[in-house]
């Protein structure tokens, strides 16, 4: 068990450092000319999750724990007991993107090819709503 608990770990840190490489994005910028303030929570629908997943989601919730400065994300559930989380990181003053688009995803009875095409879909929904 301990081991699949650190496979899982390990799964999860090289899935968003990947998709956070691959997610890196422009957002569109209002008029006013400063950072657009976008919801994570907002950008997917449960039944998008669902569909992409193969498994049922709760609600997503905005963690109001996070470090606000790297951006709060939205989290899902994954039933039984897996987890769906969507991260806009706003960038620092060196860094060139305007967004950075974190995926985490934890589905313990999916297999890493299944929860990487299941993210990829996902990264694909969001990127164009931004």
């Amino acid at each position: 068990m301990f081991e699949f608990i650190r496979m899982m770990r390990k799964f999860t840190m090289t899935l968003s450092a990947f998709l956070m490489f691959a997610g890196i994005a422009s957002a569109q910028q209002p008029e006013s000319g400063g950072a657009k303030k976008i919801d994570p929570c907002a950008l997917l629908t449960k039944v998008e999750i669902q569909e992409a997943i193969g498994k049922n989601v709760q609600d997503g919730k905005l963690n109001q724990n996070a470090n606000l400065a790297v951006g709060a994300p939205c989290e899902f559930v994954v039933e039984p007991y897996g987890a769906f989380s969507l991260l806009v990181k706003p960038v620092g003053p060196s860094e060139t993107a305007d967004r950075y688009i974190i995926i985490t995803l934890l589905v313990p009875e999916a297999t890493e090819l299944a929860q990487k095409a299941a993210a990829e879909k996902l990264m694909r929904k969001v990127l164009p709503r931004l």
